[in-house]
């Protein structure tokens, strides 16, 4: 239903029921939207894009990168931009993510049709700017009207649709998505509002290599809920048969070695020093490869900081990969600068035989590179 045509029935249904009706019923139409469930979700072709090499490349080039809804690094709350605005900054994002000139890209908090970003669709638009030919989608957020900040009104988000998607060179066979627990802990009428986290697993056919890739956008505000996302991820990855496997996304977390664990100096108030989010992951995924691992953080631990991109002082974000693949370089890029509010992770990815892996397995320290560093 367009969302006109609901802001109407919505008032229509207010109005019938009376002044105590009409402020329940507009609540309820209000925090409405599409079901959150498990399931499959759409896939796109962009026309203009180019057709999928033939031939199974050596290696993948991988970008994932939270985009903060296409509004710079500051907050918006308060501060709605304009359709320039935005435009503009979708533009930086094209900028930065050319420079790696990715095979895939996972995108969080992504925008597809809402009030706050004028309705732009920011999967489309980075796919035809940037020449990807396949999409796929995930909705984690969609509300017909979401009124934050409280006031004043004509700051409020409105109509929200936004989620999290995979943009590829590659055809995207399967797009499913795993619906996560909102925070038991908070009351029923914000979690009305609040979005619907989703893991978000596709598969791509690689000429003839069939890759699993997980993009994730756990729990930022719920230390509880957050490592119950952790396990809930870290079974769902394990169990899947391919041996070609990625996760990556903003997974809210840092991890165990990291030095700072609260009184961050943009959150005094965030506390970490009991999450075990990424140890629930590194236990449940022995044997997989990090872009920027635990001996590689304790030995300089600033290079992995990935949030605020302003002036990052600890990790969020993290790409994993299965033991089948050989990282050839990878990590945060830092030089991107102030893009988003996160900093995107990096990896050149090489389909490597197993005989060839084993050979290899000696010289990671010294074959591997941290590129996505200055």
């Amino acid at each position: 239903m367009k969302r006109g045509m609901r802001l109407a029935l919505g008032v229509s249904l207010a109005l019938g029921l009376g002044l105590p009706g009409m402020v329940g019923g507009l609540f309820w139409w209000a925090g409405s939207g599409a079901t959150m469930k498990n399931g499959e979700g759409p896939i796109f072709e962009n026309p203009s894009g180019p057709t999928a090499p033939s031939v199974r490349p050596d290696a993948l080039r991988v970008l994932s990168w939270n985009i903060h809804y296409g509004v710079g690094p500051k907050d918006d709350a308060g501060n709605l931009r304009s359709r320039e605005e935005v435009l503009h900054w979708l533009g930086e994002l094209a900028k930065a993510i050319r420079e790696v000139n990715p095979d895939l890209l996972l995108l969080q908090e992504t925008d597809f049709d809402s009030k706050r970003t004028h309705g732009i669709d920011q999967m489309r638009w980075l796919a035809t700017e940037l020449g990807y030919r396949y999409m796929a989608p995930t909705v984690t957020w969609d509300k017909n009207y979401v009124p934050h900040p409280a006031w004043p009104p004509s700051q409020h988000y409105g109509p929200m649709t936004s989620g999290q998607c995979v943009l590829s060179r590659f055809p995207i066979i399967t797009n499913r998505h795993l619906a996560l627990p909102q925070p038991d802990e908070n009351p029923w009428w914000y979690n009305r509002f609040y979005l619907n986290r989703m893991v978000q697993r596709v598969e791509i056919d690689v000429a003839g290599t069939r890759l699993g890739v997980f993009n994730i956008h756990n729990e930022a505000f719920n230390q509880k809920n957050r490592e119950l996302h952790a396990r809930l991820v870290a079974d769902w990855v394990h169990d899947m048969a391919l041996p070609y496997r990625l996760v990556a996304g903003d997974f809210n977390a840092i991890p165990p070695e990291a030095t700072l664990r609260k009184a961050f100096p943009d959150e005094p108030e965030t506390d970490m020093t009991t999450d075990r989010s990424i140890q629930i992951l590194r236990d449940t995924w022995a044997g997989w490869g990090e872009v920027y691992p635990e001996q590689a953080t304790r030995a300089d631990e600033s290079k992995s900081f990935s949030f605020p991109a302003h002036a990052p002082n600890r990790r969020l974000d993290y790409l994993w990969f299965s033991p089948a693949w050989y990282l050839v370089e990878g990590g945060i890029r830092q030089q991107t600068g102030a893009k988003s509010d996160h900093l995107p992770s990096y990896a050149l990815l090489r389909f490597t035989p197993p005989e060839e892996k084993a050979a290899n397995e000696n010289n990671v320290d010294s074959s591997r590179k941290d590129l996505g560093n200055p």
